[in-house]
């Protein structure tokens, strides 16, 4: 470290020695790597508890976060913080899981469908879907009913639906989303239920 400006005066003492670390990797050493990989374990599981809580998935995205400080390493500036620029990529991965996990978590496609389907189905002599809908979809808020109406009956795109509501597009997926899910989650028609 004697030969190494430190530009940054807020460094901690352990942001110095793995900036250290980091600088010797980046020099080649490979203890020095090894040595670094091995510290950050435990201040990575702290930074994802403070996330995330207690997961099963904090393993898989603890993995994920060193291999992308692994594979981001050349990036990294030793004359700047060494965690800030670690738990920048640990935030990212972080957000990457937290994408996939909403993603997957959230209603498929084909529910989507069965939604529009659901809600453009006519109405027939009987009680059926239609009347259902209609029943589910008073129990959404008004601006979330407009949503659904305009983009699954009057098929219009999200981006029109934000320029006429006055609203952003990713608002408009986000309302649209959370209330298919409300109305999946109310039950989709229930068919021949009548006939005993």
């Amino acid at each position: 470290m004697a030969g190494h400006q430190w530009k940054e005066n807020n460094l901690d003492k352990e942001d110095i020695e793995l900036a250290e670390k980091m600088r010797r990797a980046q020099a080649g050493d490979g203890g020095a790597y090894a040595a670094l990989l091995k510290e950050l374990i435990p201040i990575l599981k702290g930074f994802l508890y403070s996330r995330l809580g207690n997961r099963a998935d904090n393993e898989d995205i603890l993995q994920n976060a060193l291999l992308a400080i692994h594979r981001s390493s050349h990036t990294y500036n030793t004359e700047r913080s060494f965690k800030a620029w670690m738990f920048s990529i640990a935030e990212y991965k972080v957000k990457d899981f937290l994408r996939a996990h909403y993603r997957h978590a959230a209603v498929g496609w084909d529910d989507f469908d069965s939604v529009k389907d659901f809600i453009a189905a006519p109405v027939t002599e009987e009680r059926g879907s239609g009347e259902d809908v209609q029943e589910m979809l008073k129990e959404l808020p008004e601006k979330s009913r407009r949503i659904v109406y305009m983009m699954k009956v009057d098929d219009f795109s999200a981006a029109e639906v934000a320029e006429k509501l006055g609203m952003s597009v990713s608002a408009v997926k986000v309302a649209a989303h959370r209330a298919y899910k409300t109305l999946l989650a109310k039950g989709r028609p229930k068919r021949n239920q009548d006939a005993d």
